[in-house]
């Protein structure tokens, strides 16, 4: 009967046998998979290439220490995922930092690209003719001496290059100091950057020239230089939403934007440009269309401070006030149309301003009757205070120029003319809802860039007294060593989202819900609570500050230890001492858990007890199957 009996040897070897088998079956002989590796030299980095490229797998490549190159690295030839970890990758001013091959995917995080260096070939910091994404990167003094695209060159044959909350300084080439988009089927998208002090040496875009299609999002391009397109240069087409340029420059024409192509900007704000000849703001040669956007005090020595166009012009709902060019000699201080008869559509926007007379003002260009708001000394004669305020942060990653209580471009075009699908999909540059009814008569859409949202600000703060401000609710503890101050809240929704929230929050909060508000004060040394009203708050809401970054990964979101709610109410946060962008993050955690997710080498405690318990339970049934086959050999 003891032969009947399972032993303890008899059950071991069938558990070992069942792993075996789930090896074999999850792991095939010769399957490859994906490979981390460190680098903390320049030998070791480029050893590290090599390896990954061999392996052909989405590999990882992670800096330990910042890295000065020694020679030219290999060529990344298959999927990379390259952690800077805040690292420098430094290119001695004599080697190309990073290239990319056709058949290369390389996504570069938080890594400082400075010193990259090439005589002739484009991309000093990174050459791509493969797929390039960069997040939370900066580049700096990458330089092509005698060639093209001093940070970046997207040069392959429909490649495409995709930067996110990145920074571009000081770099240089004769032509697109910062980024060159070289093909002309080649696609470059540029989200949340920033872009200054970077210059063409003798040719076109400063900041960046685009061959093919481009597109940038709520990014700013200031003090960059070029001969022509200080800021941009496009050739092919290009489309500019919620962005501002500022003290852009060109030595000869577009000191904001040069277009030879298609432009189309939406949103944005172009402020203290400066061309020596013609376009401070915009120079077009092409076909230009600007639609809620505001240029203001652009200046061109010659013609057209705001605009200057020899191919077709559309502008709606946009204010072009306060731009200056040499109308002694040259009439078109703000818009001057070079061809006849004149390509220009305009309806909505508010244009020039008192100390300007219509031929000063205007040439070849006639602002549209019944529609357009003529602030020139000859018609409305609106002084440039009266129409907009200075530039400033009112809210969301870009300056803008807030409107004044009267301005004549608050609801100057009719409500349907702003809802989604229009270019400006419903919102403003800073991503506040448009359409917002300031005297409770209408809803219609205001010109400019921002929205005219008249913010609330209260100035009888004190201690341990709640406060309620446009839906959000404070209770001070502290309000610092000096005097009482004041508070300002501006609520940008509802039924907008922060231009920033694409991502989740840093514990998987959903970021996207719907309103957000801007809030500011002049006192220092507070400490305070902060409720915002949410119909959907629950036990895992947030009350989510921004103070920087792109997505989920620049917003602080608290955690459960200085987080309440009210069920269906509001969410409260304690402890805050500054202020900034706020919105509610929903929905702590993940939501869902993919299987295909898991690996052997996972960290969840729960994969590796499944996994255990289930391979215990296959032994003992296959030890209890064999005990019955035994059985009933013996009859």
């Amino acid at each position: 009967m003891s032969t009947l009996c399972p032993s303890l040897k008899q059950i071991t070897r069938n558990i070992l046998f069942i792993c075996i088998l789930l090896t074999v079956l999850l792991y095939p002989t010769g399957t490859a998979r994906a490979a981390s590796f460190t680098a903390g030299t320049s030998y070791q980095l480029e050893q590290a290439i090599i390896a990954a490229n061999g392996n052909g797998q989405a590999d990882t490549i992670t800096l330990t220490a910042s890295i000065t190159l020694t020679g030219t690295l290999t060529a990344i030839q298959s999927q990379i995922i390259f952690e800077g970890e805040g690292y420098t990758l430094n290119g001695n001013n004599n080697y190309r930092v990073l290239h990319v091959n056709s058949n290369g995917d390389l996504t570069v995080n938080d890594l400082t690209i400075v010193n990259g260096s090439t005589s002739h070939s484009p991309g000093a910091g990174i050459y791509n003719a493969g797929i390039l994404t960069v997040n939370n990167c900066t580049f700096s003094n990458n330089v092509v001496t005698e060639g093209n695209g001093g940070g970046i060159a997207n040069a392959g044959y429909g490649s495409s290059i995709t930067v996110n909350n990145s920074t571009f300084t000081a770099n240089r080439g004769i032509r697109a100091g910062a980024i060159l988009n070289f093909s002309d089927n080649g696609i470059v998208t540029i989200n949340h950057s920033t872009f200054y002090n970077n210059s063409a040496t003798t040719a076109d875009g400063g900041g960046l020239r685009n061959n093919g299609t481009m597109t940038i999002n709520n990014s700013t391009f200031t003090g960059n230089q070029a001969e022509i397109g200080g800021g941009v240069a496009n050739i092919n087409t290009l489309t500019i939403n919620n962005s501002t340029f500022t003290g852009n420059q060109a030595t000869t024409t577009g000191g904001g934007v040069m277009n030879t192509g298609t432009l189309t900007i939406a949103n944005s704000t172009l402020s203290g440009n400066t061309a020596t000849t013609t376009g401070g703001g915009v120079m077009n040669t092409g076909a230009l269309t600007i639609t809620n956007s505001t240029l203001s005090g652009n200046t061109a020595t010659t013609t057209g401070g705001g605009i200057h166009s020899t191919g077709t012009l559309t502008i709606n709902r946009n204010i072009i006030s306060g731009n200056t060019a040499n109308a002694a000699t040259n009439p078109g201080e703000e818009i001057y149309i070079g061809i006849s008869p004149a390509s220009a559509v305009s309806n909505y926007n508010v244009l020039a301003y008192s100390l300007l007379s219509d031929s000063e003002a205007y040439y070849r260009f006639i602002p549209t009757t019944g529609s357009d708001y003529n602030a020139t000394s000859d018609a409305n004669n609106k002084s440039l205070a009266e129409i907009l305020t200075t530039l400033a942060n009112n809210g969301g990653p870009t300056q803008t120029f807030a409107l004044p209580s009267g301005s004549p471009a608050i609801d100057r075009a009719p409500n349907n003319n702003c809802t989604p699908p229009s270019p400006t999909n419903g919102i403003d540059q800073r991503g506040a809802a448009r359409n917002y009814d300031v005297n409770g008569t209408d809803t219609d859409c205001d010109s400019g860039a921002v929205e005219f949202r008249s913010p609330t600000q209260n100035c009888t703060l004190s201690i341990n007294t709640p406060i309620t401000i446009e839906n959000v609710t404070f209770n001070f503890s502290s309000l610092g060593p000096g005097p009482l101050g004041c508070i300002t809240v501006e609520e940008m929704g509802p039924g907008a989202n922060h231009l920033i929230s694409t991502g989740t929050g840093p514990d998987g909060e959903t970021l996207e819900t719907g309103n957000w508000w801007y809030i500011t004060g002049d006192n220092i040394g507070f400490t305070t609570s902060i409720s915002l009203t949410y119909n959907l708050a629950d036990a895992d809401t947030r009350v989510c500050k921004w103070p920087g970054g792109l997505g989920g990964s620049g917003w602080d979101c608290g955690n459960s230890l200085n987080t309440s709610s009210v069920a269906g109410v509001s969410v409260t946060r304690s402890g805050i001492t500054s202020f900034s962008d706020w919105t509610v993050g929903q929905g702590v955690g993940p939501t869902a858990v993919t299987l295909f997710n898991i690996n052997v080498g996972s960290s969840l405690p729960w994969v590796s007890a499944g996994l255990a318990i289930g391979v215990l339970a296959a032994g003992l049934l296959l030890t209890l199957w064999q005990v019955k086959i035994r059985k009933q050999a013996h009859g």
